[in-house]
């Protein structure tokens, strides 16, 4: 009796267990049936390998709901549709886009949705859709294994020049550029005295030209005292100078007025009286030649005869 009533304590216990589970999923189911959600649907083109119903749908690496549906387009193969089911309270907006990205290394895929701009309006259905749909793009790994094509092509084309380029008439003319730089170098080595000799004038030269521009700098020193001391002092003097003349022409000038008024006006006079003057003397030394005892003893008295 004991064993038994053992068995139905353990019975109940796993019973009430039981119960207890279902009690729990029923009531979180019930606080999620709380959560007002909203449909979305995705146009993927190419493969989804790893999405699955029930995946993850992410904003901005946030879960916000998930995969509730995928199904190939009846019009065009190539695409599939992928309805989405997520919070109504996520701000999808009419720039976001929707992609699939691996999560981790177990292979699954989840969506992934960018938030847009803050200045875009809200994703809302057109006409006659009966949810939005949100635009796709291609994930790094899609965008990745998209350009690999064109990489391989370059590649390829890039291999077939290199394989051009190593013909027999290009090795050719490397082996004659090899030996070209091989007789230069031999020819170089052969003259290294030469070099050596080149290698010491240029260093001469070089110091030479060292001590040239030191006596030049010197001399552009002295230049400089010269033009700060010596030429200071010169153009002080040609100043002082110039003061002096001005005080001259300042002092003199009351001095030419009075000349160029009166002064002239006598000597105008003088002038005049001196051209009279010499008139005079002229007639005079006229009357000396032609008759100088005339001129001497005046004119002759006749004599008077008694007879």
């Amino acid at each position: 009796m004991e064993i038994r009533a053992s068995y139905v304590l353990v019975g109940v216990f796993t019973l009430m267990a039981v119960v207890g589970a279902l009690a729990f999923i029923l009531w979180t189911a019930g606080r999620g049936g709380g959560v007002n959600l909203v449909q979305y649907d995705i146009n993927f083109t190419g493969h989804v390998s790893g999405l699955s119903v029930a995946n993850d749908v992410l904003f901005n690496g946030v879960k916000v709901g998930t995969v509730k549906a995928i199904t190939i387009s009846p019009t065009d193969p190539g695409r599939v549709k992928v309805r989405i089911e997520i919070a109504a309270d996520t701000p999808v907006r009419e720039d976001s886009m929707a992609s699939l990205e691996a999560r981790g290394i177990t292979g699954v895929t989840v969506v992934q949705i960018s938030g847009g701009t803050a200045t875009s309006p809200l994703l809302k259905p057109h006409d006659g859709e009966d949810v939005a749909v949100i635009p796709a793009q291609l994930s790094r790994l899609e965008a990745l294994f998209a350009g690999l094509p064109a990489v391989v092509s370059d590649g390829r084309e890039l291999i077939q020049r290199i394989a051009g380029m190593a013909d027999d008439e290009n090795r050719r003319a490397l082996a004659q550029t090899l030996q070209s730089l091989d007789m230069l170098t031999a020819r170089l080595a052969a003259r290294a005295d030469a070099m050596d000799r080149i290698i010491g004038n240029l260093d001469v030269t070089t110091r030479r030209l060292a001590n040239a521009s030191a006596g030049l700098e010197n001399a552009t020193g002295d230049m400089r005292d010269y033009l700060r001391t010596d030429l200071r002092d010169s153009t002080r003097a040609v100043g002082d100078m110039a003061r002096r003349m001005d005080g001259l022409v300042a002092r003199a000038e009351p001095g030419v007025a009075k000349f160029s008024g009166e002064g002239l006006e006598d000597m105008r006079r003088l002038l005049a009286e001196a051209r009279q003057l010499v008139a005079t003397l002229d007639r005079l030394a006229h009357k000396v030649e032609s008759d100088p005892r005339r001129f001497l003893f005046g004119n002759p008295v006749p004599e008077y005869d008694a007879r």
